[in-house]
């Protein structure tokens, strides 16, 4: 499988990820991996962040130990902006600005939202922006504050939007109806801002993918 570059440097590189594979092996039993991928097709890269196996869109490989370790504080900082798109059901308001703390329960593979904060649980935090809506569904625009686990649809599904596709946290009849096994989300872009020294080169630097499989959808448009 050929990985598309959107960008590359010196220092890392970043790719579209297909909606369908994983991206750690740790994270899959399978070998369907970016990591599986770029070992058999010869190509450096080391992985800085997750995306969901059914999430598409940019992401970034570093291509040195050192540089993965120096993004895992940029991501810790916020110095890295992340957006999303996501087709989700129901009328989403213009803006959408949602704070909620998290708890995980591994063994369910699910997260658990509450208003106010609790021992164990880790802030989540979001901004959104609806660009349409038709036929009861949205296509929005999510812009991570923070990055945790299920986020974006455990805090849709929480807002009374839940991310069309997801069975998890959203509503299955709905998905059934939509024909739609997969949530529909995408990464759409990845950026920087205020990094240190060798990388003030990148500040400013924002990677875009089309979100392809859910502009279209169901009639919404981009």
């Amino acid at each position: 499988m050929i990985l598309p570059t959107l960008y590359a440097s010196s220092h890392i590189r970043v790719i579209e990820k297909p909606p369908g594979v994983g991206v750690l092996r740790a994270d899959t039993k399978k070998d369907n991996t970016i990591e599986a991928i770029l070992e058999q097709n010869g190509e450096k890269g080391l992985p800085c962040h997750r995306l969901d196996v059914h999430t598409g869109g940019t992401l970034l490989l570093a291509l040195t130990p050192q540089v993965k370790e120096d993004a895992k504080q940029w991501f810790a900082d916020n110095l890295i902006y992340r957006e999303y798109h996501a087709v989700v059901v129901g009328m989403a308001p213009q803006k959408i600005t949602a704070r909620h703390y998290a708890v995980k329960d591994p063994k369910a593979a699910r997260v658990t939202l509450y208003d106010t904060a609790r021992p164990g649980a880790k802030l989540m935090r979001l901004s959104a922006q609806r660009i349409s809506h038709k036929n009861g569904l949205s296509l929005v625009k999510i812009v991570l504050e923070t990055g945790r686990t299920h986020q974006i649809r455990a805090q849709m599904a929480r807002l009374g939007l839940p991310v069309l596709g997801d069975d998890k946290y959203g509503k299955w009849a709905v998905n059934k109806e939509h024909k739609t096994k997969r949530p529909q989300l995408w990464h759409t872009a990845i950026g920087f801002k205020e990094l240190p020294e060798p990388y003030e080169y990148l500040n400013g630097v924002t990677i875009r993918s089309e979100a392809r499989f859910v502009q279209n959808l169901c009639g919404l448009e981009g």
